[in-house]
Formats: C-alpha cells, sequence, structure tokens
C-alpha cells in the first residue's frame, strides 16, 4: 500500500494525514494551533522552516504511532506531500503571495520548491525518484471535500466553496474539477479582495502586474469581503455588537475580554462563538438580530458575486457550501444563519433580475458545511485518487 502526506495549512491551525492511493485517510493527527505553539516555545517571530519542520515532526509521529514504516510512504520510488494551502497561489509559477495570515509567508515564494528541499535536506531524501509537492488553494480541496461520501453534497460535481477562517477564500468546481477562473494569474478563489457593496460588477482589488496583493489606500477595509466575513472580524463585530446592545452582565465580561485580546486566541474565538450559540439557543432578541444583520450582509454579498455575467449562468452557483471555523463551532446558530441567509440571497437576486424560479432554486441551494477541518483532506484525498 503506497501512502502520500497530506497537510491542512491554515492560518492558525495545521493538521498532517496519511492517504493511501484510493484516497483514503489511513490515519490523521489533531489540529495544531501552530501558532499558540510556537508561542510557548518562544519562537516568535516563527519562520517558514518551523512550520515544514512541524510538518515532518507530525508526519513521523503519525507513522510511529501506527507502526507504519517510512517506505510505505514512497509511491514507486518518489515521495508525495500535498497541501491545502490557506493562502493566494498562482497556480501557473507555484508562487504564493501575501497571506495576511502567516506573516512568514508574506514575500511571493516558490512554495512547492522551497518545502521539497527542506523535506529531502531532512531525512526523507531516500526516494530514487526525489519529492513531489503538489500545492492548492485550500477552499479548492474544501470544495472537493465537500463532494465525497461523508461531505455535504456527496456526488455533486458543480459548487462554489466559501471559507470563513482567519481570513475569507472561496473554492469552486466545474464539471468536478477546480477551477481558478481567467486573468489576475487564475486566482478566482480570492474572493477576499472584492468589495461587499460594489454591485456593479465582481471587483477584484488590491492585484498589481505581478500578482501581489494588497489594499489600496483607497478603500476602507470593513468594505472588503475579508474583513466582513472572517471568523475573527465576525466574532469582533458580535462582541461590540453585545457591549453596545446589553447591559452589565457576565456576557459582557466574555465580549470585553475578547477584545482585550485582539483575536490571537483561537480558544477565545470559540469562546465567544458558544456564547453566540447558548443567546440564540435561549432566543435572545440581540443575538438574533446579529445573525440577521450577518446573513443579510452575506446574502448581498453573495448576489453581487453572482450577477455578474460572468457567474449568473455558472452551475457552480446552484451550490453554495458555507464553511469553516465559524460554522464547525456551533449547529444552532449555524441552522438559523442558513435559513437568514437563504431568505435574504433570494431576495437580492430578483433585484439583481434574476427570474424568481432562478432565485429560488439558488437561494434553497446554500447550505452550511457538516464538516470539519478534515474536509481538506479529503478534498486531498479525492484528488490523489484521480491522478
Amino acid at each position: 500500500m503506497s501512502l502520500s502526506i497530506g497537510v491542512k495549512l491554515g492560518g492558525t491551525n495545521l493538521m498532517a494525514g496519511l492517504i493511501d492511493a484510493n484516497g483514503n485517510i489511513v490515519c490523521r493527527g489533531k489540529e495544531i494551533a501552530y501558532k499558540e505553539k510556537f508561542k510557548r516555545e518562544g519562537k516568535e517571530p516563527y519562520s517558514r522552516e518551523d512550520i515544514y519542520k512541524l510538518i515532518l515532526d507530525e508526519t513521523n509521529r503519525l507513522l510511529n504511532s501506527h507502526n507504519l514504516p517510512f517506505n510505505r510512504l514512497l509511491n514507486n520510488d518518489s515521495l508525495n506531500i500535498y497541501i491545502s494551502f490557506a493562502g493566494p497561489i498562482d497556480h501557473r509559477t507555484n508562487l504564493v503571495f501575501r497571506p495576511k495570515s502567516i506573516p512568514c509567508m508574506r514575500s511571493p515564494f516558490n512554495l512547492k520548491e522551497e518545502i521539497g528541499l527542506y523535506v529531502s535536506r531532512n531525512g526523507f531524501a531516500a526516494s530514487k525518484n526525489g519529492i513531489s509537492v503538489f500545492v492548492l488553494h485550500d477552499a479548492a480541496t474544501s470544495a472537493l471535500g465537500e463532494t465525497v461520501a461523508r461531505g455535504t453534497l456527496p456526488g455533486e460535481k458543480d459548487l462554489m466553496m466559501l471559507l470563513s477562517g482567519t481570513g475569507v477564500g472561496a473554492g469552486f468546481l466545474k464539471n468536478g474539477k477546480p477551477f481558478y477562473g481567467h486573468g489576475i494569474n487564475g486566482l478566482l478563489g480570492e474572493i477576499g479582495y472584492f468589495l461587499v457593496r460594489d454591485e456593479s460588477r465582481y471587483h477584484f482589488i488590491g492585484y498589481d502586474i505581478k500578482g501581489d496583493l494588497h489594499i489600496p489606500m483607497g478603500y476602507r477595509k470593513n468594505k472588503v469581503f475579508r474583513h466582513r466575513f472572517s471568523t475573527p472580524d465576525i466574532l469582533t463585530r458580535f462582541a461590540k455588537f453585545l457591549i453596545k446592545r446589553k447591559g452589565n452582565g457576565w456576557e459582557l465580561t466574555v465580549a470585553k475580554q475578547y477584545l482585550a485580546i485582539t483575536n490571537k486566541d483561537t480558544g477565545a474565538n470559540k469562546k465567544v462563538s458558544q456564547l453566540l450559540a447558548k443567546m440564540i439557543k435561549n432566543d435572545d432578541n440581540d443575538a438574533v438580530r446579529f445573525l440577521q444583520i450577518i446573513g443579510s450582509e452575506l446574502a448581498l454579498a453573495l448576489a453581487t458575486f453572482m450577477a455578474h455575467p460572468q457567474h449568473r449562468r455558472e452551475k457552480f452557483i446552484n451550490h453554495i457550501v458555507f464553511g469553516g471555523s465559524l460554522s464547525s463551532l456551533s449547529t444552532i446558530y449555524s441552522n438559523e444563519l442558513q435559513k437568514i441567509v437563504r431568505d435574504s440571497l433570494c431576495v437580492n437576486l430578483k433585484n439583481f433580475n434574476f427570474d424568481s424560479a432562478s432565485a429560488e432554486k439558488i437561494s434553497a441551494g446554500f447550505v452550511i458545511s457538516r464538516l470539519d477541518a478534515t474536509r481538506e483532506l479529503m478534498g486531498l484525498g479525492a484528488i490523489i485518487r484521480s491522478s
């Protein structure tokens, strides 16, 4: 049995797994909040090599804990490493561009080449045919993961995956394959860099001719998609909303503590998310009102995207999966949010001159993912299975 290394490399967490030739996850580790881990170890700032070492350490730990010899990783005398990466990727040059959430990767570089060299120099140089590294956008691998048997939309060939995590990204499937779009280095998946309320067209901002990313001075961050719908930004908005609307109480204390640590603690994200879930469960009017605001804004942003002439005839707009750390933290408010987005999306699509039947079909196709972080490893498994 040949095995490949699969790696989820997010803006906050990292997970490694071993995947067989049929795309099945043989074993996987736990999600590691690597930023917090490096901080505890006194590695601030941490380097790219710190991340690569963690990947190899996790791989060796999985091999040892499952009594798997290293040679099981060799497939026809080559070592295959598949990385699901939370950042912009030019799939023609293999350059990654400035993921805001990973400071040591803010200068464009070739991740595929660099990690291959690191692995070969650190104990994995035994393969005769070298090391093959594949780097894919995490939203694209997540989209594929949602189509496997355990996924939210098993067997679906055309869909859009919207990920809310440390940042925001989108992945697209056309005819069962990742679709990267045209122009701007094929970075259609970088949906985080378009204006939320630009209703005239789907508008990318911040790309120079080399594909580098920045947000120009003329744009306020709160009008850019990634600064409105990432998990930390949504929870920060909830904390501020709570402080403004509530009197003194334990909820206010939790919200103030959250804002005081400026979103650097993933445990605090979970605590505030659980607070939101509890308030929704208790039919708290303020929490419901907050979800209505977020859901309406998300629906408008999606409708703006779908109304672009190049997108409104695409099949993938009929199946939109919303996932990431925000959706996985609580099914209680996820269910409520799904209903709000569907209702508002239908109205917005009609305002963009979609006929009633199309608007209702598209809005009904919006679903909240029921998968956890393993979806990315499942997506990598689907790629391995089809290769």
